[in-house]
This record gives structure tokens, sequence and C-alpha cells, in this order.
């Protein structure tokens, strides 16, 4: 079963093999949840139309969409294909998903800070022990295990894209307000990316 999304009466289908890398899954549909939001919001207006996009809005649609994908069963569907000893249809990964938006809030928290705390001082100098005290302090982690699990690997995202993760943690915290306000359970996968779109403009 690939994974499919309905955009305008088209089907977008791609089928990927979770089995290996939940996480990679995890971010490729919030990557994908980001270009259909760009693409709702850009429908029907010419390049010199087009607004800014609102990043806060951007990220809380794109982990409200993921959480669905995973809790509707649509990712145990593509499980299932790789599977040869055991149903995976059954197996409930609400728990891993909780864990992991845990794991991500608590890093983007610790990375938004460090960008405030490098970004608001022109002097700043002592970028590893400021990272350090932040990752101590949000993600709970031992210095040890930082280098040990490479803790810089993720702060490419300072050069890439500065402030990024303070959208991140806006998202999570925003899509945790509204997902208690959506009827999960009667969601139609055909026209869900279009609710979801409508609740997260209304903020």
């Amino acid at each position: 079963y690939p994974f499919i999304i309905d955009i305008d009466g088209n089907d977008i289908r791609f089928s990927v093999n979770t089995k290996s890398n939940f996480r990679g899954t995890y971010w490729l549909l919030r990557t994908l949840s980001k270009v259909v939001y760009i693409l709702e919001k850009s429908k029907n207006k010419t390049f010199f139309e087009r607004e800014n996009i609102d990043r806060r809005k951007m990220e809380t649609f794109g982990i409200i969409v993921t959480n669905f994908a995973f809790k509707s069963g649509l990712i145990s569907r593509i499980l299932s294909q790789y599977e040869d000893e055991e149903d995976q249809l059954s197996v409930d990964i609400s728990d891993y998903l909780e864990k992991n938006n845990l794991i991500l809030s608590r890093f983007f928290l610790s990375l938004s800070n460090f960008e405030i705390e490098i970004n608001g001082s022109e002097k700043v100098s002592n970028f590893s022990d400021i990272w350090v005290k932040n990752v101590q302090k949000y993600q709970l982690i031992e210095i040890k295990d930082i280098f040990n699990k490479d803790g810089w690997a993720l702060l490419d995202s300072i050069i890439m894209d500065p402030f990024s993760s303070i959208f991140e943690v806006e998202g999570f915290l925003l899509s945790k307000k509204l997902e208690k306000k959506i009827d999960f359970k009667n969601l139609k996968q055909k026209t869900f990316l279009k609710t979801i779109f409508e609740i997260v403009e209304k903020i």
C-alpha cells in the first residue's frame, strides 16, 4: 500500500520503506506536508500576488498532518508490505510518536535558545559552552553523551535557516492546542488535508 495523498483530485503516491527508519518517514511526511501547505496558500495566485508564508502555521499544519498519518493507520499499512513474520497493522505506534515529538520539541527548544543567545550579542565566542548549557537544561542530556551521539549534527539549521527552531517550538505548542479540537476519528482521508488547513488558518 503506497502512501496516497489526494490534491485536487490527483493522487500523489509515495512508497516508503518505513520499517528500518521511522524517523526518516516522520521527516518525509513533515516535509511533504509543508509542500502541500505552500501549494494550498499559493493556489489561484500569480507570483506577484503570493504572500509570505506564516512559518508558525506551516509547521503546525505539518505536525498535525504527520501525527494524523501515523495515528490513523496509514503508516501501519505501509509497514505491512515489508513485514514477513507478523502483522504490522496491529502495531500501535502512538507511544513512539509521542516520545518522538517530545524529543524533537526538547531539541528545538534548546536550539532556539542557543540561536537567540549567539545572535543576541556581537561578542559571543564560547559557542560550545552555550550549546552544552542549553542541551543540559532542555534535553536533559549529559555532556559525555552529546559528543558520543554527534550532538552537533543538527546544528546545520543555524547556517541554513536561522531561527527556524523557534517556529518548530511554536508549531509543537500550537499543534497540541489545536489537536484537542479536531475529531480525528471522523476525518476522511480525501478531505483531511483541507480540513486541517482550514483549522490552522484560523490561528
